[in-house]
């Protein structure tokens, strides 16, 4: 898969040619009862998320286990040639006793510190003209984590010139049994814009840490449609804006003036996926749940008042709603940087999203947004 950007850089993810059988897997929601969370209105509903990923035992988690193979970096280089952008990513090769079960899907040993190298290549190409610089974090299940170094730095920053081959090196803390989403997220250092646009390169993988995982279970908020589909193939993913109007941040100016504590402000993210593809491979669409993280300056902070995520679900028929956010500035001074990141189906193993051409592939994608915040001294 390739993203492009404006003039010459193109980025690319590693392609890995396995083959798996086709699957289906539900969604079932329950209601339950709970105080409302910060940043949602009376009107949306809690209900906890509950993901049948074991119908069998933890060794069926996921498909066609005896026909993977460990691939490394170097393989996949050479199965797939990078023609432009950035090549990135890491194999159970490069994790502290991992054993693949799927694809970006690991069983790791519970109770004990992971290392991992995280591969990066920017080949020299007539579309990598330029050097790029790309700043990096990691966020473990949705949290933010001091994956770099000494482990006390929450990002690192990396300046590659066309050819160049780096790796980073990633520590995680030991886990608890269960499913755990890794996400090493590079984006682009490029000047905030009023669209929000930002490239974002994020690698996901799944780390198992028993052989009958429970579901992950967090507290969802349905969120009504503020716009109703009126084409099955329409889809929405993310965008900021300072009020309910679906324009760009704040327009002709870069920067939203912040002059109090608090800046209040709105996500709107819809249904991502392409109903009529899920008909298609005999997947009737459901609620699709994703999650809201927000950060300044490659620092996690809260998306709403002493909340750090956001857990909602969207409807197939949502083209979408708007998510209440706020932001405290009180700490910030002169512009700053806001973006915001959507994770769809978080915690769900990664083998179940990623399909093949023969099955069909959910939409497991890492969305950003990022626009500008003036701090204004009052």
């Amino acid at each position: 898969m390739q993203i492009s950007r404006r003039k010459t850089l193109v980025i690319g993810s590693f392609i890995i040619l396995i083959f798996l059988v086709t699957f289906v897997f539900t969604l079932d929601l329950e209601n339950s009862d709970g105080s409302q969370n910060a940043g949602t209105n009376s009107q949306r509903e809690h209900s906890e998320l509950i993901l049948n990923i074991t119908p069998q035992s933890g060794t069926a988690l996921c498909p066609v286990l005896e026909d993977l193979q460990d691939y490394t970096v170097d393989d996949m280089f050479d199965a797939a040639p990078i023609s432009g952008g950035l090549g990135y990513g890491m194999t159970a090769t490069d994790i502290t006793g991992a054993e693949t079960l799927g694809i970006n899907t690991f069983r790791v040993t519970p109770a004990t510190p992971i290392t991992g190298v995280f591969h990066l290549y920017y080949p020299d190409t007539p579309e990598n003209a330029d050097p790029v610089d790309i700043r990096y974090i990691v966020i473990l299940n949705e949290q933010q984590i001091t994956a770099f170094g000494d482990e006390t730095s929450t990002s690192q920053d990396v300046h590659l010139r066309p050819g160049e081959r780096t790796n980073l090196d990633l520590h995680i803390p030991p886990l608890d049994p269960g499913v755990h989403d890794l996400i090493v997220l590079g984006l682009v250092v490029t000047p905030p814009a009023n669209h929000g646009g930002v490239v974002a390169l994020a690698y996901r993988a799944t780390l198992i840490t028993d052989d009958d995982p429970t579901p992950s279970m967090q507290t969802y908020v349905n969120l009504s449609p503020d716009s109703i589909k009126t084409d099955d193939e329409t889809v929405f993913n993310v965008s900021l804006h300072t009020d309910r109007s679906q324009h760009v941040w704040v327009w002709p100016e870069t920067h939203n003036q912040a002059t109090d504590d608090s800046l209040e402000y709105y996500i709107s993210v819809g249904y991502s996926e392409s109903a009529a593809r899920l008909r298609e491979h005999g997947i009737t669409p459901q609620p699709q749940p994703l999650a809201l993280l927000a950060f300044v300056e490659g620092e996690q902070v809260s998306i709403a008042q002493n909340e750090m995520v956001f857990y909602g679900t969207v409807t197939p028929n949502n083209l979408y709603s708007f998510v209440p956010a706020s932001l405290n500035v009180a700490q910030y001074t002169d512009q700053v940087a806001l973006l915001v990141v959507r994770i769809n189906y978080p915690r769900i193993p990664m083998c179940w999203l990623t399909g093949t051409k023969e099955s069909y592939q959910f939409d497991a994608r890492v969305y950003a947004v990022q626009v500008g915040v003036e701090v204004i001294e009052p």
